[in-house]
């Protein structure tokens, strides 16, 4: 009897212990089905993430191009970080020709992925933002105050202001303005009116005609695009007086009425500033004067040779210098809004305030580093006198995004002038490092031609009117006629 019940305890303790190994067994069997689950679905997570950062590697390559980016290595070492509302980023190296782009998803997780596309773009490291080359038809709408001043030849990819035609003498006391009018994506431009940024640099080629004498010459300029106080077809000039070269003045015609209004209303009243006539061009703004006649006045600024042009008799000398608006205050010329206008281009006027910045000084009134008339280096008549009246511009503004110690912004200017050998300017071309205007210049070895000593600082109101521009040149005829060759223009927004 005892024997049989020590059997049945051996058998139930053999149950147990085969039951416990069972349990033992399912649970190592579990648990290696569990990791084997879990492995699989990191794997899969894994790949989900790196094909993620695949596409985003992608789509910061596409963004460097669409955006026509600079180089990073100055200004972001390491790759410049662009990131997504999720965390999820692309971080781009660009060094000239060369687009590296890395994609990354989960960034400072145990689980982040990343995956890099290398691409290389012959002339990407030139590309401009916006030029004659691929732009042309976006420079074919003067505004003009007589048809055919200002033409555009699309096929050849060059502009002239004032073209002389057969018999001559055809433009005289007539003025007008050529803008962009295209919609660049690299400035966020629309219809012309673009993003002011950061700044720019800018780039053409230019010459006046040595047969014309007696022209007064152009501008290129840069105005700003608040829609309450500039459009596309704001311009300046008056009458008989070229001297104001479609920068300053109302836009008022010896036929009668503005050319800003007429214009405004050929083309239906389309902007915020329905058909309003007599503006002229609003400040702020900033011009660079390539000046061919001498205007002297001193006193009366709305008479005509009222600009304190040069004043270095009995030779005067041709000059290019920086203008903005002068004093803001409306003067005695008309009773337009414009009026206050009239002295935008008369050198020395302005405050030295950040709400009327100096023009440059002429000579006489002191030294000023934004004025250069070639004194000492080339002939008098230097803008004019073939065959070497063939030249280079190139400016470059750097406009500040945050207040100065006074609570205002700066705004630093520099301006190179080059003799060119022909009318492309081989001498300076696509690949030089004068042309491209997708680098920055090196002033150390190669001081400005123009520079304004200390930049100009402008209020934070006057700042948030300039948050967009518009560009082009201007020109103007008074009793005598010119012919003016823009070529090769070039335009970088800085990033």
């Amino acid at each position: 009897m005892k024997g049989k019940i020590r059997k049945r305890l051996n058998q139930r303790g053999a149950a147990l212990l085969y039951a416990v190994f069972a349990i033992t067994a399912v649970a190592v069997l579990g648990t290696g089905i569990y990791y084997m689950t879990t492995t699989s679905t990191f794997s899969g997570l894994g790949a989900n993430d790196r094909n993620r950062a695949y596409r985003l590697a992608m789509a910061g390559k596409d963004y460097a191009v669409a955006k026509n980016l600079e180089n990073t290595s100055s200004t972001y070492p390491g790759g410049r970080d662009f990131t997504m509302s999720n965390g999820d980023k692309f971080r781009l190296d660009i060094k000239d020709d060369e687009i590296t782009s890395t994609g990354i998803v989960k960034t400072g997780t145990p689980y982040e992925a990343s995956q890099t596309l290398y691409v290389k773009i012959i002339g990407f490291s030139r590309s401009p933002d916006i030029s004659f080359a691929k732009d042309i038809q976006a420079f074919t709408k003067p505004v003009e105050s007589k048809t055919g001043l200002i033409t555009t030849d699309t096929a050849a990819g060059k502009v002239s202001l004032g073209k002389i035609t057969t018999g001559g003498g055809a433009w005289e006391n007539n003025f007008g303005a050529l803008w962009y009018r295209g919609n660049a994506t690299q400035g966020d431009c629309t219809d012309g009116r673009c993003r002011f940024g950061k700044g720019f640099r800018a780039f053409f080629v230019f010459q006046i005609n040595a047969s014309v004498a007696g022209a007064d010459g152009f501008t290129f300029t840069v105005f700003n695009g608040d829609t309450a106080t500039n459009d596309a077809f704001s311009v300046g000039g008056d009458r008989d007086k070229g001297e104001l070269m479609g920068y300053a003045g109302d836009s008022r015609l010896a036929t009668g009425g503005y050319l800003d209004g007429i214009t405004r209303t050929a083309a239906g009243c389309p902007t915020p500033l329905a058909c309003a006539a007599g503006r002229g061009i609003q400040p702020p703004k900033i011009a660079v004067e390539f000046d061919v006649k001498t205007n002297n006045d001193l006193n009366d600024v709305c008479v005509a040779d009222s600009r304190r042009d040069g004043d270095e008799l009995p030779d005067p000398r041709n000059h290019v210098g920086y203008v903005f608006w002068g004093d803001n205050a409306a003067s005695a010329c008309d009773a337009t809004i414009g009026a206050n206008t009239y002295d935008d281009n008369r050198h020395n006027a302005g405050t030295d305030s950040p709400s009327d910045p100096r023009n440059s000084k002429r000579p006489s009134d002191g030294v000023d580093p934004s004025y250069f008339n070639a004194d000492g280096a080339w002939l008098p008549k230097w803008l004019t006198i073939a065959p070497t009246n063939i030249y280079a511009l190139r400016v470059e503004v750097t406009r500040g995004n945050a207040p100065n110690a006074g609570g205002n912004y700066e705004y630093t200017m520099k301006s190179w002038i080059k003799q060119c050998a022909d009318l492309d300017c081989t001498n300076y071309g696509d690949a030089s490092p004068f042309a491209n205007t997708k680098i920055e210049y090196d002033d150390t070895l190669d001081p400005p031609t123009l520079k304004r000593t200390n930049p100009i600082a402008l209020t934070p109101a006057l700042h948030q009117i300039f948050d967009t521009f518009f560009f082009g040149w201007t020109t103007a005829t008074g009793s005598s006629t010119q012919d003016i060759l823009i070529n090769r223009f070039k335009m970088n927004f800085r990033k």
